[in-house]
């Protein structure tokens, strides 16, 4: 029997069935000061408990597409409640939490048909809060599914085209300070990055050099625009930098299009966490730096763009330019929250601690997507999946000093959850464009013209693919109104991370010329798609996790979207494809 000891809310507890009606519970608790978290309170001093038996099978709870949404209104604006959700009694397994600021409306989900079904204790913490004045919560069944988004406006225009480029078939041998390694070039990147040099375009090449992080490869690419003699229309070459070495994991790249300096970082869970080279020619030299130490240890993104001025100068702890005129972000998240680092000559050098943005007191996850920098004013977004159940964005308008989080919803919609991170693209107005997997099932875009204060724009944008499952969103903005989003579909439903799923999957790109007003979304890929199978959407190691977290798009000189891509089927040389995708943007 599970049971809770000490004074619970009133009252201490209810069942519930796929049809109950909701059920409201108030607190108990005599005082305040748990400020820092659920392991500092005191059972009816600091916290209350009230627990929920779920009732029937996960099966039940499937077919009914229902799950329960536990609301908690703050009394007073100043008052800061949070509140955490065990299976079974205190001390079991945390299955979802609300760690909102003063004021915010806590919010938080019990999933049988995930989670199972049984008991379930939702312990409310009184982080700092009026004794006098006690919470009133609600557990409400609702739908599972998310509310769908209104399907997006077709563009009437004409069709993007595509045209696909394959790495070549040969090998390539690497020297590293550990002994060589032979690697089929371009073919092993479980989390490609791609970015454009537009410094070094030239006549043949007017769109730039592209490369992409290909595990511990750097690979440069050169398009060919004309009819060159052969057909030969893309030169591959692999320049890989010096701190990527085998026993690293996790490479991350950029290209700061802007000053043609390209990134290679690769995580080494040790000091320093991250090492990252840098080159201005194309990888023909490096520079390589001892990277940002100090970082967290996951989900590592670099990303850079102007500084945002205050009172229309640089920020008075940034190094004086012109030792690099453009500030970068390193990224990471560990189990406590997510932070982002600042260089300000350039990578050579990071501040020594990074600034936390994703934290338990404003969201319950920090699982974050890929930093981007808006080229008009120099705001920093970094999307997350869900923070208390909602696609969310930290922002910061202070060069990463302190980051605001926001909501991507209206009053009547939510961009939802998902298994993979969402994206996020700026264009040359500094319009952002924020796109997420909701639920994994449809993706969602919506805009913001107010450095994300509000959204706009919502739109599901494969309503007319007939998609059963979506992974890997990834957004980039070019001229002003002008973005791009691609991502990974099947029409083949079912649990897309189960060792049994038999789906093919394809890269779609959708494409907006009036700044999400209307979309056009094409098949990259329809003859023979990208992957067959199954995409683990968690951590950890399985037989389908051969994707891993993310992927990478990017934009070229003449507006060209290049996006790079794994294909899994199995050829005659049973080999995997990377393709680097361009379309006209």
């Amino acid at each position: 029997m599970l049971a809770t000891t000490g004074q619970g809310a009133t009252p201490a507890s209810a069942t519930m069935s796929v049809s109950s009606a909701p059920v409201s519970f108030t607190g108990t608790a005599s005082g305040t000061g748990a400020a820092n978290g659920e392991g500092s309170c005191t059972e009816g001093v600091s916290c209350d408990t009230f627990t929920i038996t779920t009732t029937g099978t996960p099966a039940d709870w499937v077919a009914a597409d229902k799950r329960i949404e536990i609301r908690l209104p703050s009394p007073t604006p100043s008052d800061d409640y949070d509140f955490f959700i065990h299976k079974g009694n205190n001390t079991g397994t945390i299955v979802d939490r609300s760690a909102g600021l003063p004021g915010a409306t806590e919010l938080a989900y019990i999933t049988p048909s995930r989670d199972g079904v049984g008991v379930y204790s939702i312990r409310v913490v009184y982080s700092t809060t009026t004794p006098s004045v006690q919470y009133q919560a609600t557990a409400t069944v609702v739908s599972l599914s998310p509310t769908p988004v209104a399907a997006a406006t077709p563009d009437s225009g004409p069709k993007v085209g595509y045209e696909i480029f394959e790495a070549p078939g040969v090998f390539t041998t690497t020297v590293q300070s550990n002994g060589n390694t032979t690697e089929y070039l371009g073919r092993g990147a479980g989390e490609p990055s791609i970015g454009v040099n537009w410094k070094t375009a030239t006549a043949a090449s007017p769109g730039g050099v592209t490369n992409f992080q290909s595990d511990l490869q750097t690979i440069f690419a050169t398009f060919n625009d004309g009819c060159p003699a052969g057909g030969k229309k893309a030169t591959w070459t692999n320049r890989p930098a010096p701190t990527s070495q085998g026993v690293d994991s996790d490479p991350i790249g950029f290209t700061d299009r802007s000053t043609g300096r390209t990134f290679a970082g690769e995580l080494t869970l040790l000091s320093p966490t991250c090492k990252i080279s840098y080159t201005e020619d194309d990888g023909v030299t490096w520079v390589a730096t001892s990277g940002p130490n100090g970082a967290a240890v996951d989900h590592q993104t670099i990303g850079g763009g102007p500084y945002h001025l205050i009172q229309g100068v640089r920020p008075p702890d940034a190094k004086p330019a012109p030792a690099y005129d453009q500030a970068l972000y390193y990224c990471s998240q560990d189990l406590e929250a997510a932070y982002c680092m600042r260089s300000d000559d350039g990578g050579v050098s990071w501040q020594q601690s990074g600034t936390p943005n994703f934290t338990p007191a404003n969201c319950g996850s920090y699982l974050h997507g890929h930093v981007k920098v808006a080229p008009t004013d120099g705001t920093v977004y970094l999307p997350n999946k869900s923070c208390d159940g909602i696609g969310s964005a930290a922002i910061s308008q202070d060069n990463g000093a302190t980051w605001t989080v926001s909501k991507v919803r209206t009053s009547a919609t939510s961009s939802g959850t998902s298994a993979g991170d969402p994206a996020v693209g700026i264009d040359k107005s500094g319009r952002a464009y924020f796109a997420i997997a909701t639920a994994d099932s449809f993706l969602t875009v919506a805009t913001s013209v107010d450095n994300g204060a509000s959204w706009q724009n919502f739109a599901d944008v494969t309503s007319a693919l007939g998609l059963k499952n979506i992974r890997f969103p990834a957004a980039i903005g070019g001229d002003a109104g002008r973005a791009a989003v691609a991502f990974f579909g099947s029409t083949t439903p079912g649990n897309p991370s189960g060792s049994g799923f038999v789906g093919t999957w394809h890269l779609y790109i959708a494409h907006t010329f009036d700044a999400g007003v209307s979309w056009s979304v094409s098949d990259a890929t329809p003859d023979f798609g990208m992957q067959r199978g199954c995409i683990w959407g968690g951590g950890g190691a399985t037989i389908c996790r051969n994707m891993l977290d993310f992927i990478g798009v990017t934009i070229d000189k003449q507006g060209r979207v290049a996006y790079k891509v794994v294909n899994a089927i199995p050829d005659a040389r049973d080999l995997d494809e990377y393709r680097a995708v361009l379309a006209g943007l």
